[in-house]
């Protein structure tokens, strides 16, 4: 090391021209890392629907659903699933476990579903299988005009989508809510019971003249010629004359006029979207993975310039989403709090230790992190929000190698001799502590690179850029602090601006080594504090999203109907205009919109499901400080005003994605006994003071008409339950019969019955496919009204209810599970299982899991220092710094008012490896102080005289560069950065009296 040290001071053009070249690089590199929001999360979720047309839910959970779940169990790392069975619709969402291996479970995954598919009842459709529910739109735009027509949105839309695809780093643009058009024959049944003839009958004349086969050609031995026969249908004309039944005794002809109005129409479908209240259509784009989505931003707001000039007027195109707009103001906002971080670590150094160590330490700060973007671009790190926030929190850390080196080599300086010796011997004598120091916080910190959740997937690249950043400002302190030592310190006898701090320190620490015993007992007494403070601490698993966005959630207690939830939805539009603080929103109404936030889970097509994405801005109304009071307002205005069903306002979350924070399973074999339970849930949760928004996933059950058949009459006609079946099928949802062309579109030709009532329906003739005759459906069967479940939900393969609540702000959701888990020990509900799954479970699991990463990571620490100090005594002297540090955190979050959240106690985590290095530096140096035969209590006196300005200057730098981050406004980052912070200013107070005192009485 010392002939490394005196070649970088001796050659020290060549160094600064290596450090130059650093600083160059990592400036390109900074501009090419693919800069984003958030961190791409890996999400372990895939859906998997399957269409039975015309079944009922009962049906399709026992014929499909039942079949995929059991197929599902069989994909290695199969952690649950969730089901839905809906007419026509099964929808099953599988979870893996987060260790499984996740490409080859998607295709085992796909696998089972293509064996599936044969077994499955004749008529279902192929089985479609999503595994990638995390992609996220970076870009929404909406394009809406009121004189225009879907078709002529979506048009527009699709020429849009055309000219943007075109831009390099986009993989793709999506047109959402387009409404097609098709050709529709709808038949008359009243006179088409006249003819012997059945809706399936039409069908299939239609498929035949509407056919196209390749002809071929004609070889007349001059020429080869191909023939062509008639073209399939191109007017609406040879529809309509299209000959269904030719009379055998006067050869007149029937056409389809005759018997059908034949006509076209936007097919509505059960998906529509809405802009500021007007029908419209979305163009949804998607960026390509490690691309600088800023960089692409840039092309398409350029393209879209030139596109809006062209649009008719009267058509309105408006940015509704875009992500690199968010992305820059996230990056801007934490690159100013990383400036100003870096200023307020240049002015502490220049306080406490001149211009000359300010300047020589200064230097190692942007160094380290412009070699730690260089890094990052080689291992293909990206810049977010939590890798920028990495960056602020690892900033104090990086000065402190080069403050104690900086520091060494001023006190050798001072006792005069050769300047290369002194800046040589100043880095041999700190060398190994700082080494230590610097292994130990990456011992910390290591350990949370493998939390295998998807909070810790979500964080992992905090761990990743603190380790990289430390280890490149050890190596610049090493070996560039020398240089600058060299170059810029003079020797300096003068009295130090900090020696106040150092009497203060001092006059305690002589109390202190006086009366041990007292200090001892203080040290108890915190610990109980401490411990009874924690114990008090509200907990939070993360944050919400500190974003200008919330969302809507409304579902319709008519689950099959589009228009009620339509309905409904406007009610909400009618609030939502009232808002000053609502800049505008976009409505989903029987789906979710496209993917905006990269948190949301998605839910399977719903005609009584509606979304909406809502943005604000608090500022214009000046009535809310904060979304989660927004949110709370319009949720009252909600349960007042809007009735039908339940609408649910939600602010966007951060890390694993949540949904309500109070969530309750109910299980079981019974129906009744589930919903019986599902109900005493919700009476409890209505009785407890905080919760909002008490819901459960069951569908209200609907009344449906049900065809009782008496099947002697039907029989006798020979009438089988699939001619039945099939033709009021026909007549009630229609059945393509192919495609009509037309000015270079196709349209869809539906096949259906004008049936407008039961009486229709009644009359309707249904035709023997055995013997040709009609039989009208009232001569052998009745129509019946029954109640019935629209939907069989279940988890894990069993029946299952699942209660939600919400929860008010300034409310504890695991205050209020515990207190729903105390009521229901005395509501005997035995014969149903009861699981919950909501924050708390979640609190649980990510808390357990860092705990134990945390007690390796102490045991890694103290194998540290144990190589370093030969000792198990002094290891344990250090790791005292820990309790203390704890102490100081959960002390700060108390006074804040901060709740215990999963960022909270990273940063508690992280104090681990950053306090025990003032432990290390001091202990080290009362050891050479000991060496040296001095007496305990005075090389314990020495060794704090010597290290409180590197500690306190250490501490001041490491807290100076995370208050930008905590008075950024980040809610992410808030907890974590009050933790930080009182628990360095508690342990460093602490360390430099309490850890003397106790090496005193150890150390003999």
């Amino acid at each position: 090391m010392k002939g490394i040290v005196k070649a970088a001071i001796n050659n020290r053009k060549v160094t600064l021209f290596v450090v130059v070249l650093l600083v160059m690089a990592g400036i390109y590199n900074y501009r090419m890392i693919p800069k984003q929001e958030s961190p791409d999360l890996n999400v372990p979720f895939a859906m998997v629907t399957t269409l039975y047309p015309g079944a009922s839910p009962e049906d399709v959970e026992s014929l499909v659903t039942r079949e995929v779940e059991d197929k599902l169990v069989e994909v290695p790392g199969y952690d649950h699933s969730i089901s839905s069975s809906r007419y026509s619709l099964s929808t099953v969402i599988l979870r893996l476990e987060h260790q499984a291996d996740i490409d080859e479970a998607w295709d085992e995954l796909r696998r089972l579903m293509k064996d599936l598919q044969d077994k499955l009842p004749q008529g279902c459709e192929a089985i479609s299988v999503d595994t990638d529910l995390v992609e996220t739109a970076g870009i929404i735009y909406s394009l809406r005009g009121e004189e225009f027509t879907s078709k002529e949105l979506a048009r527009k839309a699709e020429y849009i989508q055309g000219e943007l695809s075109r831009i390099e780093g986009l993989s793709r643009f999506d047109v959402v809510g387009d409404r097609e058009e098709r050709l529709v024959v709808e038949v008359d049944t009243l006179r088409l019971k006249d003819y012997s003839l059945s809706l399936g009958d039409i069908n299939d004349i239609i498929q035949a003249q509407n056919v196209e086969i390749p002809s071929g050609e004609i070889d007349d031995g001059e020429a080869r010629l191909m023939l062509k026969v008639p073209a399939p249908f191109i007017s609406l004309e040879e529809v309509e004359n299209t000959v269904v039944v030719l009379s055998p005794e006067d050869g007149s002809v029937t056409r389809l006029k005759d018997i059908a109005h034949i006509y076209l129409e936007e097919d509505h479908g059960d998906y529509l979207v809405k802009h500021r209240g007007e029908e419209a259509v979305l163009l949804a784009g998607y960026f390509q993975e490690d691309k600088n989505i800023l960089h692409i931003g840039g092309e398409v707001e350029k393209e879209i310039e030139r596109i809006q000039g062209n649009l008719p007027g009267g058509m309105q195109f408006e940015r509704i989403l875009y992500q690199p707009q968010d992305a820059q103001k996230y990056i801007n906002n934490f690159n100013l709090n990383l400036l100003q971080g870096v200023a307020f670590i240049i002015l502490v150094v220049l306080i406490g230790m001149g211009y000359r160590n300010a300047l020589i330490v200064s230097t190692v700060l942007p160094l380290s992190i412009l070699m730690t973007f260089s890094a990052m671009a080689l291992t293909g790190l990206k810049v977010h929000q939590i890798s920028i926030a990495a960056l602020i929190i690892v900033m104090g850390m990086l000065v402190d190698n080069a403050i104690v080196v900086s520091d060494s080599i001023q006190f050798h300086i001072n006792r005069g001799g050769d300047k290369v010796a002194a800046c040589v011997e100043g880095v041999r004598e700190v060398a190994l502590p700082i080494f230590t120091s610097t292994l130990t916080t990456i011992c910390a910190f290591l350990p949370l690179l493998f939390l295998a959740t998807l909070a810790g997937e979500y964080i992992v690249s905090i761990p990743q850029i603190v380790i990289i950043t430390l280890i490149f400002s050890y190596l610049a302190a090493l070996l560039f602090t020398p240089v600058m030592s060299y170059i810029l310190l003079k020797e300096d006898s003068g009295e130090e601006s900090i020696s106040p701090a150092r009497r203060f320190f001092l006059g305690l620490l002589k109390g202190g080594l006086k009366h041990k015993p007292a200090v001892i007992l203080l040290v108890v007494l915190l610990v109980a504090a401490g411990i009874t403070i924690a114990s008090n601490l509200g907990l939070q698993f993360f944050p919400k999203a500190y974003t200008d966005m919330i969302y809507i959630e409304v579902t319709s207690e008519q689950a099959n109907d589009l228009d009620k939830t339509e309905e409904m939805a406007g009610r909400v539009m009618e609030i939502l205009d009232s808002q000053p603080e609502v800049l505008h929103h976009t409505a989903a109404v029987g789906g979710d919109l496209p993917k905006f936030y990269q948190t949301l889970f998605p839910h399977s097509p719903s005609p009584g499901f509606a979304q909406f994405l809502v943005r604000v801005d608090l500022e214009k109304g000046d009535r809310f400080t904060g979304n989660m009071q927004l949110v709370d307002f319009l949720q009252g205005l909600f349960d007042s005003k809007v009735a039908g069903g339940t609408v649910v306002a939600r602010e966007l979350e951060q890390g694993e994605p949540l949904g309500s924070p109070v969530t309750i399973r109910v299980s079981g074999d019974r129906r009744e006994d589930i919903e019986a339970a599902a109900r005493e849930v919700k009476d409890i949760l209505q009785e407890i003071q905080g919760t909002v928004n008490i819901r459960d996933d069951r569908a209200q059950d609907i009344f449906e008409y049900h065809v009782v058949v008496d099947w002697d009459k039907a029989g006798s006609r020979a009438l089988s339950n699939y001619d039945i079946q099939s033709e009021v099928s026909r007549a009630l949802r229609g059945v393509e019969a192919g495609v009509f062309r037309k000015e270079g579109t196709d349209y869809p030709i539906l096949v259906k019955g004008g049936i407008d009532s039961i009486e229709d329906l009644e009359n309707m003739g249904l035709k023997s496919s055995l013997t040709d005759h009609k039989l009208l459906l009232k001569d052998f069967a009745d129509i019946t009204m029954q109640a019935h479940s629209p939907e069989v939900k279940k988890y894990d393969r069993e029946p299952t209810v699942t209660v939600y609540s919400d929860v008010r702000y300034g409310y504890n959701p695991v205050a209020i599970e515990d207190e729903v888990k105390d009521h229901l020990t005395a509501a005997g509900t035995e014969d149903v299982k009861i699981s919950f799954t909501g924050e708390k479970e979640k609190i649980i699991s990510n808390f357990g899991s860092m705990g134990s990463l945390s007690v390796f990571a102490v045991l890694l620490i103290f194998l540290v220092l144990l190589l370093q100090f030969n000792s198990f005594s002094q290891p344990l002297i250090i790791l005292m710094t820990i309790p203390l540090s704890a102490i100081g955190s959960v002390t700060g979050l108390f006074i804040t008012g901060q709740p215990l959240s999963f960022t909270g106690l990273l940063g508690i985590v992280s104090l681990m490896g950053i306090v025990v290095n003032n432990a290390i530096v001091l202990i080290d140096l009362i050891n050479i102080e000991k060496k040296q035969g001095r007496d305990i209590h005075q090389a314990c006196i020495n060794g704090v005289s010597r290290r409180v300005k590197p500690i306190l200057l250490s501490t001041t730098t490491t807290v100076m560069g995370l208050t930008p981050l905590l008075l950024s406004g980040s809610e992410l980052f808030k907890p974590m950065s009050i933790s930080l912070i009182s628990g360095l200013i508690v342990s460093t107070f602490l360390t430099l009296i309490i850890i003397p005192v106790v090496y005193s009485m150890v150390e003999r």
